[in-house]
């Protein structure tokens, strides 16, 4: 009868407007603050997330329980039939031992947020939270579920979320920049060009930003998924390949100098591929030959981006293209092996190539 008024006066008094859950383990104390407290569907959430160090011995400072310095932390959020339908690398938020991660989902229900990562002296941070979305009160007798094997990389922030952000900090529009110098641009200096008061953004919100700016152009992930790092290189042909162009292709010598986007395979990152500086050349000798992927050379027909991937020297094998509308819709597309565009993109990959070479042989020699 008491569980059953308790459940009249929470449903009467509407959900709450944030959710905090606490838990204990071992090592580490979990606080995870969802706000709001029960979200609807297509309406962003916040998980705000503190980690504490639980001692065996207190610290004179802080006693037994401290804010967990150096941690790593993934978020996965799983749907109500336990499928992992998003992950992100969480934010940061102010002190050591606090993140932050948004999401937004499409279907009410029992989600699970599962908090995965270590940190420092051995420590394995693994917890699971039950989310609701459109349903209040919480539903008895439900726990999180167990996450696969298998999981995929996690984002870098909420796109949907993002998008609001840029509505209000945006000045210029992502889509009025082109793919190829978003993509050649790190990420501070692209938020800047489009919002320039990222800098004093929140990590959440400049991350969620970020997403969406990105997700508005033809990545480099988009043609090469297992690629974890790349390196945009500015490459002009030299009087043969111009003569080449101009004979095969048809292309004015205008055409003759663009970006290459070197592409590299390794271990997974957490999160888009690396965007390594051209004259980072301490970075870039630890790259290997033999991990590289292939090439990401841009184009335009008409009003159209075209972004194509040529695989390694010397065949450079079409590996794939997208195409970009003046829309911003984008799309798998098939390009003809002797088209201007793609010739124009061996080329340049073909003069990256054999500068490296060059300089390989030339390093041999002064060894």
């Amino acid at each position: 009868m008491i569980v059953l008024f308790a459940a009249l006066v929470m449903a009467a008094s509407g959900p709450p407007s944030r959710e905090v859950r606490r838990y204990d383990g071992t090592r580490v104390g979990y606080t995870v603050v969802q706000t709001p407290g029960v979200a609807r569907a297509r309406q962003t959430f916040e998980l705000a997330i503190t980690l504490e160090e639980l001692r065996k011995t207190p610290d004179p400072s802080f006693g037994r329980r401290r804010l967990l310095a150096g941690a790593e932390l993934t978020v996965y959020l799983t749907d109500p039939k336990g499928a992992v339908i998003d992950a992100r690398v969480a934010s940061r938020d102010g002190d050591d031992g606090k993140f932050a991660a948004s999401f937004t989902v499409p279907r009410d229900g029992i989600y699970s947020a599962h908090l995965a990562g270590s940190a420092p002296d051995g420590i394995v941070l693994a917890h699971a939270v039950l989310v609701s979305v459109g349903i209040w009160p919480m539903l008895e007798g439900i726990a999180p579920d167990t996450l696969p094997a298998v999981l995929p990389a996690p984002a870098v922030g909420d796109v949907t979320h993002g998008k609001l952000v840029c509505a209000r900090d945006c000045a210029k529009m992502p889509e009025r920049l082109s793919s190829e110098i978003a993509e050649g641009l790190a990420d501070d200096v692209l938020l800047g060009v489009v919002a320039p008061n990222a800098a004093g953004l929140r990590e959440l919100d400049r991350n969620d930003l970020l997403a969406y700016v990105r997700g508005q152009f033809i990545r480099v992930r988009d043609l090469f998924p297992s690629a974890v790092a790349y390196v945009p290189e500015r490459r002009a042909l030299d009087s043969d390949g111009i003569a080449r162009l101009k004979v095969m292709a048809g292309l004015p010598a205008s055409s003759a100098e663009g970006l290459v986007f070197v592409v590299y395979s390794g271990t997974p990152p957490k999160g888009p591929p690396t965007r390594i500086e051209p004259a980072d050349r301490v970075t870039k000798r630890s790259l290997s030959p033999k991990d590289r992927l292939g090439y990401v050379v841009y184009g335009s027909e008409g009003d159209q981006e075209v972004a194509i991937a040529l695989g390694k020297a010397p065949d450079f094998a079409i590996v794939g293209a997208r195409q970009r509308d003046a829309e911003g819709v984008m799309r798998a597309v098939k390009v003809n092996a002797k088209s201007a565009l793609v010739r124009r993109a061996v080329e340049l990959a073909n003069a990256y190539d054999s500068e490296e070479r060059e300089r390989a042989v030339i390093d041999d020699v002064l060894k």
